[in-house]
């Protein structure tokens, strides 16, 4: 790092020594005995007091991060303030004030994935040989030959059939009791990943080795978002309608237009608000799911296992296995869902809705792609939004193959990805050392908590063996040569071939990461222990391969300590750090816990209209607690190597670097979604001793409210 030193002030020593002479003959008197051990004495005191001026006090220097990531995050966060604003008052509104007037996307996050998204469709067209699979997958989507096309509408419908078990539009499901399509839809979770309303991952405890089956929310990708962006009137729809079945060259039967439209409103509203809310996560024992879902009795268990038999993982359920859940609303969707649209056993005659819609969502999802036509989908700019869609599909297979270039490039050297692992490791170091210093914890809880932050994984990069071309080569050989082959069949090969791999040891580091995410780029698994962590997260501003340590951990820093803390949060309590139901966290803290949860956040009232975004004690504030104490240690190990420096940046010459921690904490945070009203970034702030020293807030001021609420610290 390049660092130009300048000093505050000079400071000076001396030592004085005195020599004495007794020039009285004879004995000394007793008051010239005074005076010389009084001056002797005295002279020491300055001999110590020089030495110590001289040889341990430092000189204060001001350092100044002269790299490119640091000139970039300064120009990015001067671009952004708003001094217009006092920052006691409103930190969010000082620091994100003109950013929130001028940007172009809804939040920082969402700019790191537009961004990341071009880059990788740049990197996917810049193979004009196509000869690496991910291009080879993601040309056959965008520009498939008519002859391609016409095949590929074939296998579709073989595909529908034979596999997904999927007869509309050419036959009408019955609701007869033969076919039910919770199975249909786990069949079509676990071996092609292809069912709308949900995904299902084999997830492993690496304390246990317990395998956990997880089930996700579906995801409304660049087709979806743009088809539900524009609501259609009754007669648009079945023009819809007609349109997706022309291509199939099938009949409209068994369902009205309104009931079709009505099922599409149905399967996507939970889906789509869950996009911008607060995921809670739940696990439910398999022989309790029945219980949640009374609409579907008997149902659970048996098709669970049937389907894992299928699979030929060899992996065995049994009926106290915990399923875990992304979001406790998924089970609630399926049981409306169910209730709305599902009669069992209802008779011969009549059809099953359910059935229909799954047929319809997959259609409406897939044909655009199958057969060469976007404005299935699409309703205008349908070429670049085309181009997204089909990197979605290169990814949800090849994971992090459609950005090889970047990735391997960004972090070449094993240094650079030793420095990832080093802040992780000092984010995980500085929290064991805050739960030893809570004085409020007792030690068999402290014990179970350590244990878990411990043995946590936190899946930040790819394997070793993604950055070694040849290595990388034999981890992907076994997906199929795609060169001969036309879309849906390299689709439908590479998806089974991709859920086969969930046993695979490199599953979660290598086929599993990704570039960008869907809801958020962190997150915590509570019955693994694990932090999986999208590669977007590590782009700057969140992340620079040479800025300062107040950037690091305030960006990434602080999103890794805000996962790590759920691991000790009410969910967390009752997991062990082997993913068994275990309430570790002893019942005489409970008081303790619920004086500290329950604090009073001072949280903003929320815009008219809207529900305020949930900011909770934990995880908020300790995480912020952990990654200003990490940055801290970090800069004092770094003060033994280079000197003592207020580390500071060109462009904002007048802000210390606790300041410069802060502001780049709440900028990673900016955000002007509608509702949003920046208590993601002040109610951290404003129940922080170090913020308010740092920018001299005055006592009751709204961002130094005088009863603050800690977790770690008191």
């Amino acid at each position: 790092m390049n660092i130009s030193k300048s000093k505050l002030g000079e400071e000076t020593s001396s030592a004085r020594s005195t020599a004495l002479q007794d020039s009285a003959r004879g004995p000394p008197k007793k008051g010239h005995q005074l005076v010389v051990s009084i001056v002797i004495v005295l002279a020491t005191l300055v001999v110590f007091v020089a030495a110590y001026l001289l040889f341990f006090r430092t000189v204060f220097v001001i350092a100044y991060c002269d790299t490119d990531d640091c000139i970039s995050h300064a120009y990015t966060l001067s671009a952004a303030l708003d001094p217009s604003v006092n920052p006691c008052e409103d930190f969010h509104a000082y620091v994100c004030g003109r950013w929130q007037r001028s940007a172009t996307h809804e939040s920082i996050q969402d700019g790191l994935v537009r961004l990341a998204l071009n880059n990788s469709v740049a990197e996917l067209e810049s193979d004009l040989w196509e000869d690496e699979r991910a291009s080879q997958f993601y040309h056959k989507c965008l520009k498939p030959e008519k002859s391609g096309s016409i095949r590929n509408i074939h296998l579709l419908k073989a595909f529908m059939r034979n596999s997904l078990w999927l007869v509309w539009p050419y036959e009408v499901p019955k609701s007869d009791g033969k076919l039910h399509p919770l199975l249909v839809m786990l069949r079509m979770a676990l071996r092609w990943d292809v069912n709308f309303l949900f995904g299902v991952e084999i997830a492993y405890n690496t304390s246990s080795g317990g395998a956990v089956p997880f089930v996700k929310w579906g995801q409304l990708g660049a087709a979806w978002r743009d088809h539900l962006a524009t609501p259609m009137s009754g007669p648009e729809y079945l023009q819809h309608i007609l349109d997706n079945l022309g291509a199939l060259n099938a009949p409209l039967i068994g369902a009205t237009a309104k009931e079709l439209q009505d099922i599409e409103k149905d399967f996507t509203s939970d889906i789509y608000g869950s996009l911008h809310s607060p995921a809670n996560q739940t696990f439910i024992a398999l022989n309790k799911l029945d219980d949640r879902t009374s609409v579907l009795p008997n149902s659970w268990a048996n098709f669970f296992r049937q389907v894992f038999g299928e699979t030929g993982d060899g992996l065995l359920l049994s009926l106290d296995n915990l399923i875990a859940f992304e979001d406790s609303r998924i089970v609630d969707s399926l049981q409306r869902l169910f209730l709305q649209h599902f009669r069992e056993q209802a008779g011969n005659d009549t059809k099953d809705l359910f059935l229909i819609g799954l047929s319809w969502m997959f259609i409406q999802s897939h044909l655009w792609a199958v057969a060469g036509k976007p404005s299935l989908m699409f309703r205008d700019a349908a070429e670049s939004k085309m181009k997204i869609a089909c990197l979605e599909y290169v990814d949800s297979r090849l994971g992090l193959l459609s950005s090889v270039k970047h990735v391997t490039g960004r972090y070449k050297t094993p240094e650079i990805r030793q420095a990832v692992s080093s802040f992780v490791n000092r984010s995980k170091q500085t929290m064991d050392s805050l739960l030893r210093t809570a004085k409020w914890i007792d030690e068999d809880t402290l014990n179970g908590a350590r244990s878990k932050i411990h043995t946590m994984t936190v899946n930040i990069l790819p394997a070793e063996y993604f950055f070694a071309p040849k290595a990388r080569a034999e981890l992907y050989a076994s997906f199929p040569d795609a060169s001969n082959s036309v879309f849906v069949d390299v689709w439908q090969q590479y998806s089974e071939h991709y859920q086969r791999l969930q046993s695979h040891r490199h599953f979660p580091d290598v086929y599993s990461k990704r570039m960008t995410f869907h809801r958020e780029p962190y997150t915590y698994k509570y019955l693994t222990n694990t932090v999986d962590v999208a590669l977007v997260g590590l782009e700057p501003p969140l992340y620079y391969l040479n800025a300062t340590l107040a950037i690091t951990f305030a960006g990434v820093g602080y999103r890794i300590a805000r996962e790590m803390c759920r691991s000790i949060d009410e969910q967390g309590q009752a997991v062990d750090s082997k993913g068994a139901l275990n309430q570790w966290w002893k019942p005489v803290l409970t008081t303790e816990f619920s004086r500290r949860t329950s604090c009073d956040l001072k949280l903003s009232p929320a815009p008219a209209g809207h529900g305020a975004p949930v900011v909770a004690l934990l995880p908020t504030i300790p995480a912020l607690e952990v990654a200003f104490a990490a940055y801290k240690l970090a800069v004092a190990d770094d003060i033994r190597v280079r000197g003592a420096h207020d580390l500071r940046l060109r462009k904002l010459e007048s802000f210390s670097d606790d300041q410069i921690f802060f502001m780049s904490f709440c900028y990673g945070l900016c955000a002007k979604r509608e509702g949003s009203n920046g208590d993601e970034c002040n109610v951290p702030v404003k129940h922080s001793r170090a913020f308010a020293e740092a920018f001299q807030c005055p006592l009751n001021s709204p961002m130094n409210v005088p009863e603050k609420c800690t977790y770690f610290l008191d």
